[in-house]
């Protein structure tokens, strides 16, 4: 089996999950006399009392437990009712009863609730579970985190997976994901004088499009720069004509065929000019494209209508706009500098520019940067002794203009841990789809094309 290193690697995980799962709903006799930790996405919960096993299940203090998954909490004294509520989710526990409610339906307990020292004890992993996350022990520590998990898709004789994305001989040059759920799988091929750019579409783990030809793009030789970039169904390309987007339907088809800018190759020097994703404060996506002396800032739902910047904005790996107050952030690598609407970089009271660092972990790699509703996260791929893993860091910002100055300041969350990482023989892609993180990696390994999707499941 061609892909047996990493599914080697993943056959392990696989069996660490379930070992712990098993561990954690078990009684817990190694850990008599010893304090156990109860860990929320890597933070302590701070728990009025230590966990204490009841017919093999973990019970803890209900409103601790309750508040560190976000629930609004509530005890209902007269029929000793334990009530939650987070979002569309509401959980109903009662003293000494085997049966529990999660939206009005009944769900069965192992161990019922119970009270001691004038605290409501309820079962760990039946609330952990009830929220879509995964529960773990290992020794003394009890692991609550959000759900990550892989999505292979792979092309091997013999195997009932899906079909690979290409025509397996190719390495994908970008990915893309709609806010429907499509994938579109991007890769170019020499025909001619030209490439011939090719999309395969999946919707979930069904391939709905094979190596469809979508246009006919101009050799990366012909332009001084190749700038190009993907936002789900959007392909970007600078051509002779000008920066060129391709919208495609969900049968990789053609919908829209338009250029966002219509400068000729050889107006400019060509080497001063990038394309970068751009998100707007209000959700909506775009690029920021920079040419020489000037900078557009286009969203792809009015793209007739791009800002204008009279002065260069280069580099970072993602920016992000908000016209409301005014704000321009560049994020690149570990470093994150602040910029008025007009691109000119913004000072702190000390007369320095506003660039702040995030701290990224000890032997942490940033692979990819994103962005959702005024967050910045950055996916960092952590090297140990016993396996790497990516924890998604999440970097929130606070600007405030003050009279002669802008007042900065950031905070930062180690928010998630991703059962995942980044062969270095893999390219990668990463964005925000819906509340999940989707990391895409693909690579070319013995003539095959194989493609993964790390996904993490936020709150």
């Amino acid at each position: 089996m061609k892909h047996g290193k990493r599914w080697g690697v993943a056959v392990w995980v696989l069996i660490a999950v379930i070992w712990g799962g098993m561990a954690a709903g078990r009684p817990a006799e190694a850990a008599a006399g010893q304090q156990v930790t109860v860990l929320v996405n890597e933070h302590p919960v701070s728990l009025p009392g230590d966990p204490m096993v009841v017919k093999g299940v973990t019970l803890v203090p209900f409103r601790a437990l309750f508040e560190a998954l976000g629930f609004k909490v509530e005890y209902r004294q007269e029929d000793s009712a334990i009530l939650g509520s987070r979002g569309d989710l509401n959980l109903t526990l009662q003293i000494g009863s085997g049966t529990a409610l999660i939206n009005g339906e009944q769900k069965p307990l192992l161990a019922a609730p119970i009270l001691k020292d004038g605290s409501a004890w309820i079962p760990l992993r039946f609330v952990a579970e009830a929220t879509g996350k995964s529960v773990m022990r290992v020794g003394n520590v009890i692991y609550i985190r959000n759900l990550s998990y892989i999505r292979p898709y792979w092309n091997e004789e013999g195997s009932s997976s899906p079909k690979a994305y290409t025509d397996g001989t190719h390495i994908a040059d970008y990915i893309g994901e709609d806010a429907a759920g499509n994938l579109y799988v991007y890769y170019k091929e020499r025909s001619g004088q030209k490439d011939q750019l090719y999309v395969s579409v999946a919707q979930g783990k069904n391939w709905t499009v094979r190596d469809r030809k979508v246009a006919l793009l101009p050799k990366a030789e012909e332009l001084s720069v190749r700038t190009e970039w993907v936002q789900g169904n959007r392909y970007l390309v600078r051509d002779a004509a000008g920066l060129r987007c391709l919208e495609l339907l969900p049968d990789g088809s053609v919908g829209r065929d338009y250029y966002l800018d219509k400068t000729p190759a050889g107006k400019t020097s060509g080497s001063a000019e990038s394309v970068r994703p751009l998100y707007w404060a209000d959700g909506g996506r775009g690029v920021i494209y920079q040419q020489e002396a000037r900078t557009l800032l286009y969203r792809f739902d009015d793209p007739a209508k791009p800002v204008a910047i009279n002065r260069p904005l280069t580099g970072g790996e993602l920016w992000s706009f908000d016209p409301a107050s005014g704000f321009l952030l560049k994020a690149a690598q570990d470093r994150i500098d602040v910029y008025d609407s007009e691109g000119r970089p913004t000072y702190g009271q000390d007369g320095k520019p506003n660039t702040l660092r995030i701290q990224v972990a000890e032997n942490g790699t940033i692979k990819h940067i994103l962005y959702d509703n005024g967050t910045l996260y950055y996916a960092v791929q952590v090297r140990t002794s016993a396996s790497d893993y990516i924890r998604i860091e999440a970097v929130r910002l606070k600007l405030q203009k003050q009279t002669t100055y802008v007042q900065a300041e950031m905070s930062q969350d180690y928010k998630y841990r991703m059962s995942f990482t980044i062969a270095n023989n893999w390219s990668s892609l990463a964005d925000v789809i819906g509340k999940q993180i989707h990391i895409y990696c693909n690579t070319l390994y013995d003539a095959e094309s194989f493609l993964e999707i790390g996904v993490m499941e936020m709150d």
